[in-house]
């Protein structure tokens, strides 16, 4: 009996199978340039300045980590860092250089956050989604040196 499909025909409907997944966007309606239409039609963008204060995890020239908040009974850490290119204002110290590991900091941003805009569900209840976008550091300010000898990491 022969089998309903040889080796190579088998091959061959892979390949074209794999190719039309590869240009699934074709079954997207597109915009100009190819964007998507119709993705984010109920999100809404927006920018909400921050501030965080927390004891220095790493820094280095062009990036920053501060732990803001510790839990001491289950050793849980809460970090967040930032990427710096050099616009930041620097408050209380002369160089970045001069902030070190441990060191108490506040450090201000701008968060974008996405939010859908409350469509009214099937089921009657509203959608309100939230994701967090980039986030850029506009401040760092010095607040106290670490207390004791510290080690970097």
């Amino acid at each position: 009996m022969k089998p309903f499909f040889s080796v190579f025909e088998a091959a061959v409907l892979s390949v074209l199978l794999i190719l039309g997944a590869a240009d699934s966007s074709s079954l997207w309606a597109q915009g100009p340039k190819g964007q998507a239409v119709g993705v984010k039609k109920n999100w809404v963008e927006r920018t909400e300045a921050k501030s965080l204060s927390g004891q220095v995890s790493y820094v280095d020239s062009d990036y920053i980590s501060i732990v803001y908040d510790r839990n001491n009974t289950t050793g849980e850490e809460s970090e967040i860092g930032f990427w710096l290119d050099g616009s930041e204002a620097l408050e209380r110290k002369n160089a970045l250089s001069e902030i070190h590991y441990g060191d108490a900091v506040q450090i201000s941003f701008d968060e974008v956050v996405e939010e859908y805009d409350g469509q009214t569900l099937s089921d009657g209840t509203v959608a309100r989604e939230k994701s967090v976008g980039k986030r850029k550091a506009r401040g760092i300010t010095f607040v106290r040196p670490a207390a004791g000898p510290m080690t970097s990491r």
